[in-house]
């Protein structure tokens, strides 16, 4: 509901933009610059403040800045913090761990309730750590897994904390994709090829003894 929202977003060249939504949808466009960007929308009203944060990757000139640069920036009063932020080129993956850590105007956030949802349909309540860490292991439910990753689309998982202090209540969101594990067709895909493997060399060997059987044999001839 984007009704009364604020929707910014920081580039990766840590500069920040006000977006604009279109009949309610947000349509995010190429900004010339490349690596992450963070998409924040804030909506507040009265004793509420509520908050969501996605990173996206766009295409362009190189930043000059990192994406740890623009994941210490603070964009919210109570934010979910990726520590770290996975690769550009790589995948939140199932059976994998992703370590977040919840930040209240920029200070850990210890004993925080913080829970999970996937749009695969798991649920799960965490516990931050005396220093507001959490170790998320993705879960492993998708319901069908082809070989190949592009056979295989991602769902997407939702973070979501919430602190009180003074009578004000905050919420906020992290949301991200996430992809089947490789691994889950990798290792049939290796076994294969190496029964394959195994299987030529065999064939290798077994030509070889008979072309040497069957080549002629020559004895010496006494004078």
């Amino acid at each position: 509901d984007s009704e009364d929202t604020a929707i910014t977003m920081w580039r990766s060249d840590l500069q920040r933009i006000v977006l604009n939504t279109d009949n309610g949808e947000l349509v995010v466009r190429p900004t010339g610059v490349d690596s992450y960007h963070a998409i924040v929308a804030v909506r507040a009203q009265g004793d509420l403040h509520e908050s969501a944060l996605r990173y996206v990757t766009l295409n362009g000139r190189p930043s000059g800045h990192s994406p740890a640069e623009l994941v210490a920036i603070e964009k919210l009063p109570l934010e979910i913090v990726p520590a770290p932020l996975t690769r550009e080129h790589q995948r939140y993956l199932s059976d994998r761990i992703a370590n977040y850590q919840i930040l209240y105007r920029g200070q850990p956030l210890a004993n925080a309730p913080v829970t999970l949802e996937t749009s695969n349909g798991t649920q799960a309540d965490l516990t931050t750590d005396a220093e507001g860490r959490i170790a998320l292991r993705l879960p492993e439910d998708f319901a069908r897994i082809k070989i190949g990753r592009r056979n295989n689309p991602p769902a997407d998982f939702v973070l979501r904390a919430r602190h009180a202090e003074n009578g004000k209540e905050y919420r906020t969101s992290l949301s991200a994709p996430y992809y089947v594990n490789p691994q889950h067709w990798q290792s049939n895909s290796a076994g294969l090829a190496a029964a394959l493997s195994g299987f030529a060399v065999g064939l290798g060997i077994l030509g070889a003894t008979r072309r040497r059987n069957a080549a002629p044999q020559t004895k010496g001839v006494r004078s």
